[in-house]
């Protein structure tokens, strides 16, 4: 995301280019506010809320029905502010969906759910120029804090000038050449939501086509997440990658079948999303097209539908009744293509001396805990001798 002292650039340079005649001045302090409103998310973090939940960061306080509800508060809040219902209401959305935009043409994090209720997606626009502010302020004041704010003084704050460059020169254009009602702006505001909604679904397009063609069955996907219990598993495997899924065809289109809740097929570009950052490393069985032949494909998917009803495994047992995600794609390549990936590990293999590993175990094992566990984790199955790697951003 960019930060809190960009994301009011679009609305206060609104203000500067059509001055407080036209937009009130309470108004555009409000509008300022809105447009770090949809950040508050960050709070859903703290209580443990998952980055890709749609109460995560840039769910649903980054769609434009969140927007529009801005919209509506600023239509009900037009008399104290002075102003048109119409034009605070326009306002407000504005301020909230140019945070939207700005969100999306950022170089990393998730992709915001503009389009929710209607569709959970993430995605981001075609371009991406501004680079990603961590979250954490021992990150920001740092030289990657630096490299943000000049990255925004680039691409937002010299954009904003331009934008009350080109609003002063249309409005004294505007008062000597066109109707008086050509300056008004609500006008200029309702022009300049089209073009954010049209940039929004080009960036739908994106989303939907990008990065598909690299992918091919069997394929395996390694991402990482520091969120709930993903911090314990890089810990006890000493490895930074948490989560992995398998590529299969459905439907005449790839997804990446996944133990999470629940078995789940996952849109390649969403489960990329879901990672840190976007991070993920794409792992392919060496000599591919000698052994995984359209029968073995076809067994590996049967094996996959055999486990589809089976929800995801917090103990991690070695058992059908409940599966997580490396254990799922061990079974799928044993049973379907009798390819062992890695050799099956026991829990005491694991480090687990970390307090946050500690801490798990109590919570969800009790005094049940046991040693001898057999257990196979994302990192083994990512140095699996039989795996090469094809793609790592």
């Amino acid at each position: 995301m960019p930060t809190v002292l960009s994301h009011p650039a679009p609305v206060l340079a609104l203000g500067a280019g059509l001055g407080f005649t036209r937009i009130p001045a309470r108004l555009l302090l409000l509008a300022a506010f809105f447009s770090i409103v949809p950040d508050f998310d960050v709070l859903s973090l703290r209580l443990g809320i998952p980055y890709a939940d749609i109460f995560g960061h840039r769910g649903l306080t980054h769609s434009l029905f969140f927007a529009v509800l801005a919209g509506c508060l600023g239509a009900g809040l037009a008399p104290l502010l002075h102003c048109r219902r119409v034009l605070a209401a326009l306002l407000l959305f504005t301020a909230v969906a140019c945070h939207i935009a700005l969100d999306a043409a950022t170089s990393g994090g998730q992709g915001v759910a503009a389009f929710w209720p209607f569709s959970s997606e993430r995605f981001f626009l075609p371009w991406r120029p501004i680079r990603v502010s961590p979250i954490s302020l021992h990150a920001f004041f740092s030289t990657r804090g630096v490299a943000v704010l000049l990255s925004e003084l680039r691409w937002v704050w010299l954009p904003a000038l331009g934008l009350v460059l080109f609003l002063r020169l249309w409005l004294a254009l505007a008062s000597k050449i066109c109707k008086p009602h050509a300056a008004c702006p609500s006008r200029l505001l309702a022009a300049a939501v089209c073009v954010g909604l049209c940039l929004l679904l080009t960036g739908k397009m994106q989303a939907e086509d990008r990065e598909t063609f690299q992918f091919v069955e069997g394929d395996i996907l390694f991402q990482s997440s520091s969120y709930g219990q993903g911090r314990a598993i890089q810990l006890a495997t000493k490895s930074r990658y948490t989560h992995c899924g398998i590529v299969f065809k459905r439907n005449e289109r790839l997804y990446v079948y996944e133990a999470i809740n629940k078995m789940a097929w996952t849109s390649i570009e969403n489960w990329i999303r879901r990672g840190d950052n976007g991070h993920y490393v794409l792992m392919r069985l060496k000599d591919r097209d000698r052994f995984l032949t359209a029968e073995k494909l076809a067994a590996m998917y049967a094996a996959g539908e055999e486990l589809s009803s089976k929800t995801y495994d917090l103990l991690f047992q070695w058992t059908d009744d409940k599966i997580y995600c490396s254990e799922l794609v061990w079974k799928i390549y044993a049973r379907g293509a009798g390819i062992e990936l890695a050799p099956l590990k026991k829990f005491q293999d694991y480090n687990l001396e970390a307090e946050t590993v500690q801490l798990l175990i109590k919570q969800r094992y009790g005094q049940n805990f046991s040693l001898e566990e057999r257990a196979v984790s994302p990192d083994d199955l990512l140095h699996s001798p039989l795996l090469e790697k094809v793609y790592g951003n």
